[in-house]
């Protein structure tokens, strides 16, 4: 009896044991919390990180080709496209900004080519679900295009052939020397023109980054005297912000596509997830046929974007190469 007696002292009671489990439960809860807590936090540094990380991508190739422009007095083109106002089914899509230009770049189009210069080009898709024949999944892309001197024929094949312009050569795509024709679409003849909105003049856009939510270039100008700093609203420039499709002439005598001193680029950006809420609630963003940047007229999904979006800026200087 008395070791049944010792055994009975020391067991749990009833209420003991719903009070142990309850602290267990409270102390489990605090724990859960704390991992809940802590997996947020670091999948949004995740996302956050995604957002700088598409961003120094974007920023380096970018620059890196700015800063390796090929230039040569009166002979070789740099085209600054505004926001244009395109209606074709075809051509809503290249609406956006586009800086084109002629580079020294380490991302040639193949490594087949035989030199490392290129036409360059970049802009950001334009996408609106109200356009015709446009593909959403290439909505929010930086877009890039280089071409080269070689070029694979057909594509697939592994075969590379020349892709330099000449008499010998017309569907040549490579013909940027003291040549200042620009266009939309290249109408007449696309290999004639340096550069054009769509791909007519050069190869297909390829993707960059994604979760762009506006991308403006501002290609600056110095005067002569005095000697300042002037966007290219101040200076003329007219054919290369009209927009109208026309296809431009501009022989060194009449005019020339001006080499810039300097380029400003700025990108805004979303991280992944909060892109998908974004469309989810949505939200949209491009040029209009008026050639108008435009949102999607949704106060909660812009207040979302503006709250989530972050904004990249950068100035490239080019410097003195003869521009005057």
């Amino acid at each position: 009896m008395k070791n049944k007696s010792n055994v009975m002292k020391n067991s749990f009671t009833l209420i003991e044991l719903i009070a142990a489990m309850g602290v267990f439960s409270i102390l489990m809860l605090v724990m859960l919390s704390f991992f809940d807590g802590a997996q947020r936090a670091w999948s949004n540094c995740i996302n956050r990180g995604q957002i700088y990380e598409n961003a120094r991508v974007a920023m380096d190739l970018i620059t890196r080709d700015l800063q390796c422009a090929y230039y040569e007095v009166d002979k070789t083109p740099f085209w600054y496209k505004g926001y244009t106002s395109y209606s074709g089914a075809s051509d809503e899509m290249y609406n956006q900004q586009m800086l084109a230009f002629v580079a020294v770049t380490s991302v040639p189009p193949s490594d087949n080519c035989n030199s490392k210069i290129c036409e360059v080009k970049y802009q950001l898709y334009n996408y609106d679900a109200s356009f015709g024949g446009l593909d959403p999944k290439k909505e929010g892309w930086l877009m890039r295009s280089a071409t080269g001197d070689r070029r694979e024929d057909p594509v697939g094949s592994g075969t590379y052939v020349d892709n330099v312009y000449s008499a010998l050569n017309v569907s040549g795509k490579l013909n940027y020397y003291n040549n200042f024709t620009v266009s939309k679409d290249g109408a007449p003849t696309a290999t004639t023109n340096v550069f054009t909105a769509n791909s007519a003049s050069s190869e297909d856009f390829q993707k960059v980054i994604p979760y762009v939510t506006k991308l403006e270039f501002i290609s600056y100008y110095r005067s002569v005297t005095p000697a300042t700093w002037l966007p290219p609203s101040v200076i003329e420039i007219a054919p290369d912000l009209v927009g109208d499709g026309a296809s431009y002439p501009l022989p060194a005598s009449t005019y020339k596509m001006t080499f810039p001193y300097s380029v400003r680029i700025e990108i805004s950006l979303l991280d992944q997830v909060a892109w998908t809420k974004w469309k989810a609630m949505g939200g949209k963003r491009y040029v209009d046929s008026s050639g108008v940047l435009v949102d999607s007229g949704n106060a909660t999904a812009e207040d979302f974007r503006v709250k989530n979006e972050r904004i990249f800026i950068k100035t490239v200087i080019l410097g003195e190469r003869g521009q005057n």
